[in-house]
């Protein structure tokens, strides 16, 4: 159960990561002359990060639940430990999820960046003042 816990994290960041250009062409629509060149990426990266941060919220709404339920064991033998405890699978898709959302985050940031530069220096050129 541990092992698809931590799995499913891994595999909707990998399935996110192919499906983006169809996600973002049918979330910001598509129009024939825009869909050329590399005008998508900024949608398909704003998309990326998007879903990396809904699977870290994922896993934030589960932290209050975790403490509760540790605090709950370890006032009942308090020589228990996060490796001992019922809710070290929790634990584990916990960080798991905020691993893959945060990977997710660091390679849209570091394979769009520069695109997502030279198209805003397009847009707005540095000696229009």
């Amino acid at each position: 159960m541990t092992a698809i816990g931590a799995l499913v994290p891994v595999l909707l960041a990998a399935a996110l990561w192919f499906l983006a250009p169809v996600l973002s062409r049918w979330v910001v629509g598509s129009n024939e002359e825009s869909s050329q060149g590399n005008e998508s990426l900024p949608h398909r990266s704003t998309l990326l990060q998007v879903a990396a941060i809904v699977i870290i919220a994922m896993a934030a709404t589960t932290l209050p639940k975790m403490i509760y339920d540790i605090q709950n064991e370890y006032r009942r033998d308090p020589s228990i430990t996060l490796m001992t405890s019922k809710i070290f699978p929790d634990a584990i898709q916990f960080f798991a999820k905020v691993i893959v959302g945060g990977i997710m985050i660091l390679v849209v940031k570091k394979r769009y960046a520069p695109t997502i530069t030279n198209i805003a220096e397009q847009i707005t050129p540095a000696d229009s003042h």
